[in-house]
């Protein structure tokens, strides 16, 4: 029934059931998704096993892309509760994160704003760049190299396509079929470190709490979006170096969206002391990223490819960092849904919701 003929109290029920499966949805969803990960990267799994959790991820992200637009059409002007937005932000950083796509989107991709956001961040730090932010700093290096070794890139298009397969390799996806890959998007590293300071920055809301070891795993989320910009994607210039290194406390924050300003927030928490302690392992980071002295740009960053394997960090970001978030949170009402019931309810009204987000109603 259209939300116009509802009286008040149908709309409210119907908004409230609608949330409980939304919520559901993006649990299922992410349940899935690492789910499917961990059988994908086990080499004793049977075959079958892995292609049935495949199919299961690949359907909870179909779920969540029609639930959420179906959602959005019926509730245009509805502000979802914090446990539920908050489960929404864990199932759009566990789908770029681990399948370059945003199954919240209607399209499943997204529309970069990592330069926009990039270029305010560097006007308030009064800096062209991060290297230069970097050098007027209060402990630079005294052997910080130019902004111009990035006019070295892009690299080979054949040594793009090689980082790719390896990169993938080790993700488990080199040796999939190409039918079983269709649910892989072109979201950047770049966007996802977008989505996980944005995350971190709820979480730290609830929990108040910005660790050392966040820290070490945001810096080095930053490293590993820079080897994919450059070695994988075939970035040319300074900007993605300047959108993986531009975060962490600014001041004059005039304009900053709601997002934004929950991040620098988070990083101005203890007094300020947590911005602190992030720049200075931000700068150690960077200077990592950056080549020594007559060493090319694209060697340089293929050894510290290799000392920072993707497989690694993956691993330790989703067994780390997004199994604790998601242990957190607690279990949706409507698990209770894998069997078709929902307490309170008629079966009528259970199916025909169902129906509305994609499910097959046996």
């Amino acid at each position: 029934m259209p939300a116009a003929n509802m009286d008040s109290h149908e709309v409210t029920t119907r908004l409230h059931v609608d949330e409980l499966i939304l919520d559901y949805l993006l649990w299922f969803c992410t349940s899935s998704l690492l789910k499917e990960r961990q059988l994908r990267l086990d080499d004793h799994v049977a075959k079958q096993e892995w292609t049935d959790a495949a199919k299961s991820a690949d359907m909870g992200m179909r779920l969540v892309n029609s639930f959420t637009q179906t959602f959005k059409r019926l509730h245009p002007n509805a502000i979802l509760p914090d446990s539920i937005a908050l489960r929404q932000r864990i199932c759009r950083f566990a789908t770029v994160l681990l399948r370059r796509l945003d199954a919240t989107s209607p399209t499943f991709t997204r529309v970069s704003q990592s330069g926009a956001r990039t270029r305010a961040w560097l006007s308030r730090k009064r800096a062209s760049n991060v290297i230069e932010d970097l050098t007027s700093s209060s402990s630079p290096s005294s052997n910080v190299p130019i902004a111009f070794e990035f006019s070295q890139t892009p690299f080979a298009p054949s040594n793009l396509r090689r980082n790719t397969e390896e990169m993938h390799r080790q993700m488990g996806f080199s040796g999939l079929p190409a039918a079983q890959r269709i649910y892989w998007g072109n979201i950047s590293l770049r966007e996802g470190l977008n989505e996980f300071m944005i995350l971190s920055s709820w979480t730290c809301a609830f929990n108040d709490e910005v660790s050392t070891l966040w820290m070490e795993t945001a810096t080095n989320y930053m490293v590993q979006g820079v080897l994919e910009a450059y070695r994988c994607e075939g970035a040319k210039g300074i900007d993605a170096l300047n959108e993986c290194f531009s975060w962490g406390p600014t001041v004059g924050g005039d304009g900053l969206d709601d997002d934004e300003t929950v991040v620098n927030e988070m990083f101005g928490g203890d007094g300020g002391s947590v911005g602190i302690l992030f720049e200075k392992m931000k700068t150690e980071a960077l200077l990592e990223v950056l080549p020594p002295d007559s060493t090319p740009l694209e060697t340089h960053l293929d050894r510290l490819a290799e000392k920072h394997t993707w497989a690694v960090f993956e691993e330790t970001l989703v067994s780390g960092y997004l199994t604790a978030v998601i242990s957190a949170q607690p279990s949706p009402v409507l698990l209770q849904l894998e069997s078709g019931k929902l307490n309170g309810f008629e079966d009528k009204d259970i199916s025909t919701l169902l129906a509305n987000a994609g499910v097959l109603v046996r």
